[in-house]
């Protein structure tokens, strides 16, 4: 699992910078603004992409117990999709990180569809809201 870093959209614009997503999934540090952005270069696979919260239970003033379940995108070959952002009370781990999987949508795992450098890339960015 590795770490994503963070990219700031500017007025002055921002180039792509894909990074290859893990076997194993990846982590992004998490404030509430960033969303990510993956790129599906495979020439026929589609993968999911899941989001676990690290309890699926939380509890809120205002409206008590509410249970929270993983959320899953899929992005076809060739497409890309953005998910976020995400509420760090319900998405963050105790090190302020939000978690990600992925699996093709056969169910199996990235390293046995992909030699070599993944075809599942993110990125992510959010916007300096100053």
């Amino acid at each position: 699992m590795a770490t994503f870093q963070s990219r700031t959209i500017t007025e002055t614009g921002l180039l792509e910078t894909l990074t290859d997503c893990n076997t194993g999934g990846d982590e992004f540090f998490n404030s509430g603004i960033e969303f990510v952005k993956f790129v599906n270069d495979h020439a026929s696979e589609d993968y999911n992409i899941t989001f676990t919260p690290p309890s699926t239970t939380i509890t809120t003033s205002l409206h008590g117990a509410v249970t929270k379940s993983a959320i899953t995108v899929t992005v076809n070959n060739g497409e890309e999709v953005y998910v976020g952002p995400f509420k760090p009370n319900v998405w963050n781990t105790a090190s302020n990180k939000v978690a990600v999987t992925y699996l093709t949508t056969g169910g199996a795992a990235l390293s046995t569809v992909s030699s070599g450098a993944h075809a599942l890339k993110a990125e992510v960015l959010y916007i300096d809201p100053k």
